[in-house]
């Protein structure tokens, strides 16, 4: 069985590095990763899968035909994909085929009955069908950048996998409705801090949970930063390179990307070589009660010429 993950990182090299065992291999899960139409003629010299799944890959259907060529290929997963019931029809011949998932795809509710009758042997599977007789609550909405830190500005890019669902969003801290709240077209420019909070709507469901994202602008960047007391235990990130890495904590609060003091107080200096004019300063903390994690009890920022030179400029209480 071969699986991939992380999409960012996925190359389709890493498939034909598996021809020397393509023997051996019979289940292959590429789902969600890029995988294009002109692949498919690879994934075919896999003589002996069994399950195959596309789904929500970068296929078109275009190419289907190549996987009518696998002899004991009996599940198969195209849901996500926009593959018409013509290019389906590729695959009729295919000797082992017992089960197509096509939840999701390009077919329309009648196409189904229709497409069923050219595959004697095989199932094709739709999935749910939303008749509106037993409302069901959706699943929020996903983000699709990576990053939560932008220098000059970024392209929001939010997304739902089931048809028909509009994203209402707010930037202004309250809460998005179903109703009044803006509806999320295909991105949303972002130019300064901001608090996304979204939720998935469709006639016939329960909204979702809302969800929330925080972004953050980052207009100068330390030429370096140097932590004069050591963070404790497991929560040592990379040193101070976890101050200036534009990579944001989350609430995976055991994922690297968060310093932790328990005895002592966090003291860092960020040095700038040459003078910058700040209007503000964000600062991220966290707290877990059930963890034993909690924020500090409050944030001092000093500036000066150097070291030796330093005066108050703001102290900050932080709420518990």
């Amino acid at each position: 069985m071969a699986n991939w993950y992380n999409r960012d990182k996925f190359d389709i090299n890493s498939v034909k590095e598996l021809l020397p065992v393509k023997g051996q291999l019979i289940e292959m899960h590429l789902q969600k990763m890029p995988v294009s139409d002109a692949d498919l003629a690879l994934i075919a010299q896999f003589k002996e899968l069994r399950t195959l799944n596309l789904s929500f890959t970068e296929i078109t259907g275009a190419t289907l035909g190549e996987l009518a060529k696998l002899p004991h290929l009996q599940s198969l997963s195209l849901s996500g994909t926009p593959v018409k019931p013509e290019q389906l029809a590729a695959l009729k011949s295919a000797p082992a085929l017992q089960k197509i998932f096509l939840w999701n795809t390009g077919f329309t509710a009648d196409a189904f009955p229709k497409a069923q009758q050219l595959f004697t042997q095989a199932k094709l599977i739709n999935g749910f069908s939303d008749a509106g007789l037993e409302p069901l609550k959706l699943n929020q909405p996903e983000m699709l950048n990576t990053a939560a830190i932008f220098k000059d500005d970024m392209q929001l890019v939010l997304r739902h996998r089931l048809k028909g669902v509009q994203i209402r969003y707010t930037t202004d801290g309250s809460a998005p409705d179903s109703t009044s709240s803006p509806i999320f077209k295909d991105s949303l420019l972002l130019t300064s801090n901001t608090v996304v909070r979204a939720i998935a709507c469709k006639p016939g469901w329960y909204s979702s949970d809302p969800v929330q994202y925080s972004f953050s602008k980052s207009t100068y960047l330390p030429d370096s930063i140097t932590l004069y007391s050591q963070p404790d235990g497991q929560y040592t990130g990379n040193g101070a390179k976890t101050l200036m890495d534009a990579e944001k904590g989350d609430f995976n609060y055991a994922n690297g990307k968060w310093l932790g003091y328990v005895s002592k107080p966090m003291d860092a200096i960020a040095v700038f070589k040459e003078p910058v004019s700040l209007k503000s300063i964000s600062f991220s903390t966290f707290r877990h009660i059930d963890a034993y994690i909690f924020p500090p009890e409050g944030i001092e920022v000093w500036g000066g010429t150097d070291k030796q030179n330093m005066r108050l400029l703001k102290k900050l209480p932080v709420p518990r």
